[in-house]
Formats: structure tokens, sequence, C-alpha cells
């Protein structure tokens, strides 16, 4: 907690050598710009910003909608079923375990790790969500059980042929490269 309390009075005081190790150290500072550069490669950043960003505006419609009807709350009147848009639980906390992971992660490149990982696990399992589909082919009108099935299968093969294809791609050029590698060795061996 002191060293806390010293590290906030920055210009002031460096007494204590924790705090000065944490403000150096490397692992404490912001998070490196060649990190989002590394996730739009691999396809996390870009499924991760979709979902999250589906994720928050129905987490917005859900909470002004339950706001509107918390004005009345002796009064007990009917609801439709299909009109009700309602989030999951697990889903409004996985949503705030990301949201505040990632602004750690920005702030400290060490949370990188914890952020990175709930990235995976947020977007997989909305990808492959019945519920996740369901809800999106419901807002542009194309809703039915079949289109849901087709799309919730189809687009996670397509992702991993294009990984395939990116993956495939990079290990052909180091294999190529480690070849060379081991003919330029074997000559210089025997010469």
């Amino acid at each position: 907690m002191f060293k806390v309390n010293d590290a906030i009075n920055f210009p002031f005081s460096f007494r204590d050598f924790d705090a000065k190790l944490y403000l150096c150290e490397e692992a404490f500072g912001l998070l490196p710009h060649d990190t989002f550069q590394r996730l739009l490669q691999t396809l996390i950043l870009p499924l991760y910003l979709l979902v999250l960003v589906i994720t928050l505006i129905v987490a917005v419609i859900v909470a002004i909608g339950n706001l509107g009807n918390c004005s009345t709350p002796f009064q007990n009147l009917p609801v439709k079923e299909e009109k009700v848009i309602v989030m999951r639980p697990d889903v409004a906390y996985n949503l705030m375990h990301n949201v505040l992971f990632g602004l750690l992660a920005l702030s400290t490149m060490r949370m990188k790790y914890l952020w990175t990982s709930h990235m995976c696990m947020f977007s997989s399992a909305a990808i492959c969500s019945h519920h996740f589909w369901s809800l999106n082919l419901k807002a542009i009108r194309l809703y039915s059980p079949q289109w849901v099935r087709a799309v919730r299968f189809a687009v996670p093969i397509l992702i991993c042929i294009y990984l395939y294809h990116e993956v495939s791609f990079i290990a052909a050029n180091y294999i190529r490269h480690l070849r060379q590698k081991k003919v330029i060795t074997s000559i210089l061996r025997f010469s």
C-alpha cells in the first residue's frame, strides 16, 4: 500500500527501491503496439472486437429495457415473450471481465496474458453459440433454426480453413529456410 502511494507521488518521492523497480520494469509498462498487429494476424482481435461490440450493444439495450421496466414496480403487466431481449448472466459476467482485463492490459503489459486468454474464450464461445447467432439473425430478419445451425457451424469451419492457410504458408517458409540452412551447413562441413 505504501509502495503504491510512493509511486503515485511521482515527481516528488522515489524513496522505496521496489517502487522504483516497478516503475522502470518493462512488464509494468504500457502494452506495446506490435501486440495489436500480432493479434490481427491471428484473427483474434477482429473476432473479439466484433463479438465485443455486438455484446456491448445488446447489454446497453437490455439495461435500458430493464430500466424502463423498473419505473412501475407495482404494476404487473403481461409482457410478450417475443419482444423481450434477455442477456444471459454468464455472458454479462464475461463481458465485464473482458472489458476490465482489456483496460488493465492497456495500462500494464503483464495483464496481457489474462486478457488474451479471455479474448480467445469470449470470441470462441460467442462464435459457436446458438444464442449469439439467433440474436444476430433476428436482428437482420433472417432467423430460422436452419440458418442458425448453418451459420453456427460454417463460420468456425471458415475460420479454421483461413488459419490453416496462413499457418501452412508460414510453416512452409520456415521449413524451406531450415532446409537451406541445413544444406549450407553440410556444404561448409565438407569443405
